[in-house]
């Protein structure tokens, strides 16, 4: 029974070595190869393109290239372009347009807006000195809101610039 135990051990140990060698084998069999790979791939891909670029190209290829780059970058100004928001502050009878930049900056408009009409406000010649619904300035129609002072539409600019600051906040914009 001893001389059956030794031989199954002898036979179980050789058979570990035998797998433990073939699993040595392969790994150094692909890392030899996978390095081959990396050395030779850079010369067929580099081969293969150079051969590829001196392909003559057709004419309508290349306009058609040119035609989807300018298509390409006309897309991407008017994304930029339109990602501009917005928004109009209300403050006592008037509308004040803010603009949200993508930047993360906002800018209040100096010029008023009539809540009635979203008509922007009209500023008389200086003797005058006032601001008036662009709507009643038309003749258009009549207004409720009222004639606003130089004086007076500094205040209120300032109002709704405070007002702007806290909803661009709200937005997550720099001041």
């Amino acid at each position: 029974m001893s001389r059956l135990k030794k031989k199954l051990k002898d036979y179980i140990r050789l058979l570990l070595l035998q797998i433990h060698a073939s699993i040595i084998g392969r790994i150094v069999l692909v890392s030899i190869s996978s390095v081959g790979g990396i050395y030779l791939l850079p010369k067929t891909f580099l081969s293969a393109l150079i051969e590829t670029l001196q392909i003559p190209t057709p004419q309508w290829a290349t306009i058609a290239l040119a035609l989807l780059l300018v298509l390409y970058i006309c897309l991407k100004l008017s994304k930029d372009h339109s990602s501009n928001k917005s928004i109009f502050i209300h403050d006592s009878d008037l509308k004040w347009r803010v603009t949200i930049h993508k930047n993360g900056t906002f800018k209040r408009h100096d010029t008023p807006y009539c809540k009635q009409h979203n008509a922007i406000y009209y500023h008389s010649p200086p003797p005058a000195n006032q601001y008036i619904c662009g709507e009643m300035a038309m003749g258009k129609s009549q207004c409720n809101s009222r004639v606003i002072n130089e004086s007076e539409l500094t205040i209120l600019k300032n109002l709704a610039k405070i007002k702007a600051e806290k909803k661009a906040r709200k937005y997550g914009t720099k001041c």
